[in-house]
């Protein structure tokens, strides 16, 4: 028999096999690289930092969380997103310098960026024992606490707020619930009657409104004005008149309390009665005026009332007529039918509203013509247009 051939030992196949398996793997491995998202050099230092947060939370050391936390804001523009951890984190830094109201934004910032449980347990447990208020005190700055400290994050609020107090006279942020004193103020922080503003200062002077522009008036006017020698001898004593004003007016303030103005008004249809005495029988004496009057006021005060004072200049048209019943017309005849020319003194007391269009107000007017004195008096309304303060 031959010899049979030699065959190759097994062993001798294997390179082929490893080279498959080592194909095999490399194949794998560059799927699995290839699932893996790449990290920009941001993201890696975001990574890096946040890492080192949870560290440093862990261990109080809250000064390193707040400046992690500003780095995650300066970097946040260029590709990094902060995330509700981030901001809870930083809250609790805010809360171990005693500064609850950046905590309340922090944490209102963790909730905007998704769901986080401990963030909105974490606000409702602060909302439950601070409550927001406003001091102002720069002349005695200092806040004293009338009633025991609460816990740790209380007592740090309580520090905070007094420093800032002492650093710049005003305090606004977040204080415990309780009782407090600033100079010689005491309040209570409950939470009610929102906002609380604390102030050592004088009580602020509530300023008027200081209305200027148009004004239009209208009322019931009565005149008085003097006798005059008639027809036939007949002597007209004083006469009484009534009838309707109407007037325009403008003023202008130059300061909180003064200013200047001017207007016109028209008393119409005046008409009234006095004895007179003619030569027979006993007639009455009836009238008619219709009067202009041009005016320029300085003008005081502010809302609530009013005053405006100067000279007033009025042109017009006077009759009188006696009249009798047993009395022949003709023998009677005009008593009076004159114009009429007077200088003098107008002075207007108006109540002005803070608000609204409508005020009321009394005018007094003395006036003469160089021989007799003419008084007029007229209670009306007025419409206030184009007013400002």
């Amino acid at each position: 028999m031959g010899a049979r051939p030699l065959e190759a030992p097994l062993p001798l196949r294997a390179p082929a096999s490893r080279a498959a398996c080592v194909a095999l793997a490399l194949t794998l491995g560059g799927v699995a690289w290839a699932q893996e998202p790449r990290l920009s050099p941001r993201q890696a230092q975001a990574a890096a930092l946040r890492a080192e947060m949870d560290e440093l939370a862990a261990r109080a050391a809250w000064r390193g969380v707040e400046a992690n936390y500003g780095t995650l804001l300066e970097i946040a523009p260029k590709g990094v997103r902060l995330t509700n951890t981030d901001h809870r984190l930083a809250a609790r830094a805010a809360l171990s310098r005693g500064d609850v109201d950046l905590a309340l934004r922090r944490l209102l910032q963790s909730q905007e960026a998704g769901v986080d449980p401990e963030a909105t347990a974490l606000e409702k447990d602060l909302l439950a024992r601070f409550a927001p208020v406003t001091v102002d005190a720069p002349e005695q700055p200092l806040l004293a606490v009338l009633e025991t400290t609460g816990p740790e994050d209380e007592q740090l609020a309580v520090a905070y707020a007094k420093a800032r107090l002492l650093e710049t006279g005003a305090f606004a942020g977040w204080l415990p619930m309780g009782t407090y004193q600033v100079g010689e103020r005491r309040f209570v922080v409950d939470g009610m009657d929102l906002p609380l503003i604390v102030t050592t200062r004088d009580a602020p002077v509530v300023r008027a409104r200081q209305r200027e522009g148009l004004v239009v008036d209208a009322g019931l006017g009565l005149v008085v004005f003097g006798g005059a020698a008639g027809a036939a001898g007949a002597s007209a004593a004083p006469m009484t008149g009534y009838g309707p004003r109407l007037g325009a007016a403008w003023s202008r303030r130059v300061a909180d309390r003064w200013g200047y103005g001017g207007g016109v008004a028209l008393d119409a249809a005046w008409e009234g009665s006095a004895p007179a005495t003619p030569s027979d029988g006993q007639p009455d004496l009836v009238g008619r005026l219709g009067l202009v009057t041009l005016h320029a006021d300085a003008v005081f005060g502010a809302s609530p009332v009013q005053f405006q004072v100067g000279p007033a200049w009025t042109l017009g048209g006077a009759r009188a007529r006696a009249t009798c019943a047993g009395c022949d017309a003709d023998e009677v005849g005009p008593l009076v039918q004159a114009g009429v020319g007077l200088l003098g003194v107008q002075a207007v007391a108006a109540a002005v509203p803070r608000e609204g269009p409508w005020a009321g107000q009394l005018a007094v007017r003395a006036q003469t013509d160089g021989d007799r004195l003419w008084m007029g008096i007229s209670l009306g309304g007025r419409l206030l247009l184009n007013q400002g303060r």
